[in-house]
């Protein structure tokens, strides 16, 4: 909390209007005396994770302030912003807008990182492992009106992945997440992705872990050809062009997962 209020340039008293608490609970907090309640909490968590969304807090408790107040915050955040989004944590962290094209919700980066360690426990292919993170997100939309990941998900030549995947995948690899190593059979080449740290389950409602577990298990013994065959009859990619970002919608029509 500290960091995010010293990235933000806000003070104590700043910080706590933001988020809607009394300036003395927000010392408590940064003291570690006491816990925030879930809804600082959520509050806090997606600031941590998405710092972009300070401005629509800032508006949503705008009553609070006089003008003189209001602008010199809003001054600092705009300051923060504009260094922010030229940064990765920005590219990384997307969009803070709730649609369709991320299951009406934020993106979280530790979540993705972890879908990928539980896929890549014991390596996996790197086309393989694209489409059961479709699989996974489109899967639990449908079941609970929200995706487990909030990515967004795009058309390509060998089905849906998930968009800028490049960028996360080399993400990871340069943080030690990840192993990418390449294999090769006669001309092909492929990527085979590899864990190099623990899954974190404690990330996950149960609904999330049983989608997990279902998605697992029903491509269990699909190879990257199978699955990518699998994934180019769905709707989601036989109706959206190339590079064309898809719908959560389409997740009603995946009817061959139960």
């Amino acid at each position: 909390i500290v960091n995010l209020r010293k990235k933000l340039h806000l003070s104590q008293a700043d910080l706590s209007k933001v988020i809607g608490c009394a300036k003395k609970t927000l010392i408590s907090y940064e003291k570690n005396t006491s816990t925030p309640n879930d809804n600082y909490e959520i509050i806090l968590n997606l600031l941590i994770e998405n710092p972009s969304i300070a401005n629509f807090l800032l508006e949503s408790n705008k009553y609070k302030y006089d003008d003189k107040e209001y602008n010199k915050i809003s001054n600092r955040i705009e300051l923060f912003l504009k260094d922010y989004e030229d940064s990765d944590d920005y590219i990384l962290s997307r969009s803070n807008e709730l649609d369709t094209y991320n299951g009406y919700t934020l993106f979280n980066y530790k979540k993705f990182l972890n879908v990928i360690l539980f896929f890549a426990k014991d390596g996996i292919l790197k086309t393989k492992l694209l489409k059961e993170l479709f699989y996974s997100d489109f899967i639990h939309y449908k079941n609970n009106a929200t995706s487990i990941t909030g990515s967004n998900y795009a058309h390509i030549t060998y089905g849906p992945v998930p968009d800028k995947y490049e960028y996360y995948l080399n993400e990871f690899v340069s943080k030690g997440y990840i192993d990418c190593n390449v294999e090769y059979n006669g001309n092909y080449e492929s990527f085979v992705i590899k864990d190099k740290i623990e899954f974190d389950p404690f990330l996950f409602s149960k609904s999330e872990l049983d989608t997990l577990n279902k998605i697992n298990k029903f491509f269990k013994d699909y190879n990257s050809g199978d699955i990518a065959k699998f994934s180019h009859e769905e709707k989601a990619y036989k109706e959206t062009k190339q590079n064309e970002l898809i719908s959560y919608d389409y997740s009603f029509d995946i009817d061959r997962i139960k």
